[in-house]
């Protein structure tokens, strides 16, 4: 069914496919986002970091055989470059490395693996305007079921370059006691190299929302359409993945507390199914509360009905203190893709500041979350997460878990994921940092009579020499088991010593 609401590319003002910036182009807009603009943007903090870390690694099955497997020293030269800062009217966070690996038993499997994350945005009318990028490139597992390792340091079989990058303006303003409005447009594009075809998606969203003049009863209005491009960007090779909808919501407010409210609108979806005439749009409503007894306590729950069947969806955070920290949640979406790496990167730890945490090994430091398959389709995902976290002064303790099934629209299949982490540090002196931790995931691949069973487990200690000098150890282990033909099964140990460098 064509789309009732407006093409999206109408609304930008240019045909709906057209070339978009290079990943490298990307990761420049990003960082120029902090230096772009007049004099008040370059007010703030900044900081430029140049970083060198060396380090040596024993890898005691570099191939991830079954039956053992080969050892290797593993030699690691990384540069790198960090910029951070918040301005007047601009924000960035850009860690870029260069991650060259030498083997000492096999020069043939010598590689060099670049790995950016930036996160940057800049004002350009006051309180009103704003445009914001980001870029990511990771090296990650392709196809769960085909099995392999997401550590760069064995050799890369299922494992590839990822580059995801996006931006685009975010408009918000206030009419007075009436109303509040927002819009916003972001075009995002997936590079998998030769491995899948690339994607494209771009996303048009504006809402309408009542102001203090509707209080206790208020009321909003909203239009959201995404549209994800699979293949290259010419008529002849692309496929089009659509999900558009528009939404109406009355709420009342009961007491100072507590907010109920229903929902109700029309979805005008286009993707594939399974089985051709099963319905992918039509009438949606659901029903629901949102409640915050404290300022440090907020719940959000509803319950409604879409073309595929009933959905649920919760929140809930607290802050009990300043040591304790709860945070659940449960979804049901369709999801493209493109969403499921952008979910990804949003998974990665981040300070106080919003800078992304490095474990001592040199790797971004993730909450417990599914690698996903890629796959050139739509598919519904239900998803539950859950972390609590208690910290003192010297020591932070974190335990995480989550549960996600993703049907396929197209191949009418499910991939049912589940597990969780436990991550530890602790301050063991003045300049000393210990950690550990370890995660366990179980994944069914229903339909074709797969499954497997990963965990990995770390410890290591880092010493800070100086202000500028880190020494660390750290020792990781990794374990895969899998049956109905889930790829290989492998167990490997490695131990790297490091020292990181800062400039």
């Amino acid at each position: 069914m064509a789309p009732s609401g407006p093409c999206l590319g109408h609304l930008a003002g240019n045909p709906p496919r057209r070339r978009i910036l290079s990943p490298l182009a990307a990761a420049v807009v990003a960082t120029g986002l902090a230096t772009m603009g007049p004099s008040p943007v370059w007010g703030g903090d900044w900081e430029i970091t140049p970083r060198l870390r060396v380090a040596e690694t024993f890898v005691d099955n570099v191939e991830l055989e079954s039956d053992g497997g080969e050892t290797d020293y593993i030699t690691e030269i990384n540069p790198g470059l960090g910029i951070a800062g918040e301005g007047r009217r601009a924000q960035l966070d850009l860690q870029y490395g260069m991650q060259s690996l030498v083997f000492a038993r096999d020069s043939d499997r010598n590689t060099i693996n670049h790995q950016l994350g930036a996160d940057g945005s800049l004002e350009l009318v006051r309180r009103t305007l704003f445009l914001e990028a980001d870029a990511q490139r990771r090296q990650q597992i392709l196809d769960s079921q085909a099995g392999g390792s997401s550590n760069n340091r064995v050799i890369p079989a299922n494992r590839a370059d990822v580059t995801t990058f996006g931006g685009g303006p975010r408009l918000q303003y206030a009419l007075g006691s009436f109303a509040r409005a927002r819009a916003r447009y972001r075009a995002e594009r997936v590079l998998y190299g030769n491995r899948f075809n690339d994607r494209t998606q771009q996303t048009v969203s504006a809402s309408l929302a009542s102001g203090a003049r509707f209080d206790p009863v208020g009321w909003s209005l909203a239009y959201n359409r995404q549209e994800e491009t699979v293949g290259q960007t010419t008529a002849a090779t692309s496929r089009d993945q659509v999900l558009e909808r528009v939404t109406g919501e009355l709420n009342w407010r009961v007491g100072a507390k507590l907010q109920v409210f229903a929902s109700g609108g029309y979805e005008d979806n286009q993707f594939r199914r399974a089985r051709q005439g099963d319905p992918v749009d039509g009438s949606f409503w659901n029903a629901g509360l949102r409640w915050q007894p404290t300022r440090q306590t907020s719940l959000e729950a509803s319950y409604g009905e879409r073309f595929f069947g009933e959905t649920w969806s919760a929140t809930f955070r607290r802050q009990e203190g300043p040591h304790l920290d709860w945070d659940l949640s449960y979804s049901e979406s369709l999801v493209t893709q493109t969403d499921l790496q952008v979910q990804r990167s949003q998974a990665l730890v981040r300070g106080p500041g919003g800078n992304i945490i490095l474990d001592p090994g040199g790797d971004p430091l993730t909450v417990t979350v599914p690698v996903a398959t890629v796959v050139n389709e739509v598919s519904l995902q239900k998803r539950a997460r859950g972390s609590v976290t208690a910290h003192t002064a010297k020591t932070r303790l974190t335990l995480s878990g989550f549960s996600e099934q993703r049907t396929f629209q197209i191949r009418d299949r499910t991939e049912d994921s589940y597990g969780g982490g436990l991550n530890l540090g602790w301050q063991a002196a003045t300049r000393t940092n210990v950690s550990a931790g370890g995660r366990w995931q179980r994944r069914d691949f229903t339909g074709t009579s797969g499954e497997e069973t990963r965990w990995s487990a770390r410890a290591s200690a880092t010493r800070r020499v100086s202000s500028t000098l880190e020494l660390s150890a750290r020792y990781r282990h990794e374990n895969r088991q899998s049956d109905g033909g889930a790829g290989r099964d492998y167990t490997l140990n490695e131990v790297t010593l490091a020292l990181d460098k800062t400039f």
